[in-house]
């Protein structure tokens, strides 16, 4: 059986070079590696990258869900997070995951640019952000 290092190093090269689609059928290898190895972050973050280049937001958001119960999310990672609630049309979970990566890092404009498109879809217009 091959290292997590060893399996997380042929994918990132197999997607560097031929992108998401290419490691596709190693995403479920990746995720057991994730859970019995659950502090490697950089690792969560290329696959959180790879199922959200898939457009597979439902799993790169139990991705995001495990590591914010684990490890915790940065700023980028609510972003992330945000931006799949997003796309799965759950406006009101994206805009809080939005305001959380603004509670870390008050200046992500990604952030503030999603939670402001959704401040007024969501009806927390007149709400500070």
């Amino acid at each position: 059986m091959n290292s997590p290092k060893k399996i997380f190093s042929d994918c990132l090269e197999a997607y560097e070079k031929h992108g998401a689609e290419s490691v596709a059928d190693r995403i479920p290898e990746m995720l057991a590696m994730l859970r019995q190895h659950p502090g490697m972050k950089n690792n969560r973050a290329f696959v959180t990258d790879v199922l959200i280049d898939l457009k597979e937001y439902d799993r790169a958001i139990d991705l995001l869900n495990e590591t914010r119960q684990t490890i915790g999310l940065t700023d980028v990672g609510y972003n992330l997070l945000g931006y799949c609630y997003c796309n799965t049309n759950r406006e009101n979970l994206a805009f809080q995951a939005y305001v959380d990566s603004l509670r870390i890092n008050p200046v992500d404009r990604s952030s503030l640019r999603g939670a402001c498109n959704l401040a007024d879809a969501t009806g927390h217009g007149n709400e500070a952000i």
